[in-house]
């Protein structure tokens, strides 16, 4: 019994040990001035100085502004700072929005589309995905399909601007022409563009949201050219 006590106290020494960085004959400056000289325990979140004179004190590490050893070396940290993890990280993004404008053109009806985008997220800065949704426009129902390239402005911020282009396919199910002096006429399928501009305000690492000024051009036999205001989540 006393040879396995024995054995578990020497292996909680050894596991202390291991975890401490220990140096002899240093001098450690402290925050408010103070300069300390003896010996150094190291661990990932504290520092412990024991002085020549026997005298023990406990830091924080981020109380420490630099410990010097014998030969003059100054570890200017005692910690790398952590780099603070927000929303713009690389992985997988979502995003959920609703747009409401108007032609820009004709100047009439309310236009009305809900879409959907997902993708990845390859640097805090750059996102690329796909997605589809529903717009609504006098009574009519098209179907949009893109990709999508998001650029956020700012790196690690809570709060930056952004800009996105959405390249793809407007899908018109009617299989009719949509104009409002022309109500028959050709299908009112053709390829879009849709830049916008706007603002992603992050809450936390999970989810943001944004506001955009978006324009929507579709190039059909009645190109369409919607003017709107976006708001959205991410996540």
């Amino acid at each position: 019994m006393k040879k396995l006590l024995s054995l578990i106290i020497a292996s909680a020494l050894a596991m202390t040990v291991s975890a401490q960085e220990i140096k002899k004959n240093v001098t450690v400056k402290v925050k408010g001035g103070y300069e300390l000289k003896g010996s150094v325990e190291q661990t990932d979140d504290s520092v412990k100085i024991t002085t020549e004179n026997g005298d023990v004190f406990v830091y924080r590490a981020n109380e420490i502004l630099s410990i010097t050893d014998a030969a003059g070396n100054t570890q200017k940290t005692t910690k790398k700072k952590a780099r603070e993890k927000t929303f713009f990280q690389k992985g997988y993004m979502g995003y959920v929005d609703l747009a409401l404008g108007a032609e820009a053109y004709y100047g009439d009806g309310m236009y009305v589309q809900i879409t959907t985008t997902h993708g990845y997220r390859f640097t805090p800065h750059v996102f690329v995905g796909a997605g589809t949704g529903v717009g609504i426009f006098s009574g009519r129902a098209f179907i949009p399909l893109y990709a999508a390239c998001r650029v956020s402005i700012l790196k690690d911020k809570r709060v930056t601007p952004y800009v996105n282009v959405n390249v793809g396919y407007n899908l018109d199910p009617s299989g009719t022409e949509w104009s409002p002096y022309n109500q028959g006429g050709s299908s009112y399928s053709g390829a879009m563009v849709a830049p916008s501009i706007g603002i992603e305000i992050a809450t936390n690492r999970r989810l943001a949201f944004y506001i955009a000024a978006d324009c929507n051009l579709i190039f059909c036999q009645d190109n369409g050219r919607f003017i709107s205001g976006k708001i959205g989540v991410a996540f």
